[in-house]
């Protein structure tokens, strides 16, 4: 879903463009529906998140990732690194506070056109 609304998004935007600067008549009138319509598909792509979310030790921790914004590591609602962009990334933190502080926490992900796989392990202190 991310992808694909990105993907098609992204190509009307230039097509309306392209049309636009470059288009005749009718095709001309075109250009500008067709880039609303893939600026609005492109807002929508970044609103969709593909999000895990685990306990661990009275802990929270979750990945996410926005077409928009790359990859997150939240642990206990606190963002600890963020803004990665992609296929294959490594993401590190630490558990801050409480039980198992010091502990680091790494999420490995690995984005495709049609799967996306995260792995979140907790290597201890």
């Amino acid at each position: 879903m991310q992808q694909g609304l990105a993907l098609v998004g992204a190509a009307l935007v230039v097509s309306g463009i392209v049309l636009m600067a470059t288009g005749q008549g009718a095709a001309r009138g075109l250009g500008l529906p067709a880039t609303v319509v893939g600026g609005g598909l492109l807002f929508a792509a970044s609103r969709v998140l593909v999000r895990w979310e685990v306990p661990y030790g009275g802990h929270i921790i979750r990945f996410e990732n926005s077409v928009v914004f790359g990859e997150r590591l939240v642990i206990d609602g606190e963002r600890y690194t963020g803004g990665a962009l992609g296929y294959r990334k490594v993401i590190e933190g630490a558990i801050r506070r409480g039980s198992h502080t010091g502990e680091r926490v790494r999420a490995e992900s690995v984005a495709g056109v049609v799967r996306f796989r995260c792995k979140l392990t907790v290597e201890p202190f």
